[in-house]
């Protein structure tokens, strides 16, 4: 019987989650931010790319390159002083070693 799941779809393992979880911290800080100084456009482009992850990351078929884009999306629009998700994003899916706490003291 054949997978449901994409060669990218993998449950996260705790470090993962853990490191996602400061992601949305960062963002959300940056959104708050961003909304201080007057850039309402940069705080709801930066919601629309991490809305879905507090209840997506939890989920089984949870795909780290369509958040992935979503992330791209947003750091394509070059606002001035955003975080690089990216980057962070990078060292999250190198956590990925295939057990449930795999990196968790990393």
């Amino acid at each position: 019987m054949a997978s449901s799941k994409s060669p990218s779809s993998h449950p996260l393992n705790e470090a993962q989650r853990q490191k996602l979880c400061h992601l949305l911290y960062l963002g959300l800080v940056e959104i708050r931010t961003a909304c201080w100084a007057g850039r309402s456009q940069q705080g709801a482009d930066l919601a629309e790319a991490l809305h879905n992850l507090p209840t997506d990351m939890w989920q089984d078929n949870f795909r780290l390159d369509i958040f992935r884009s979503d992330l791209e999306r947003y750091q394509d629009k070059k606002y001035p002083g955003f975080h690089d998700y990216l980057a962070e994003l990078d060292e999250i899916e190198e956590l990925g070693g295939g057990t449930p706490d795999a990196g968790l003291n990393e």
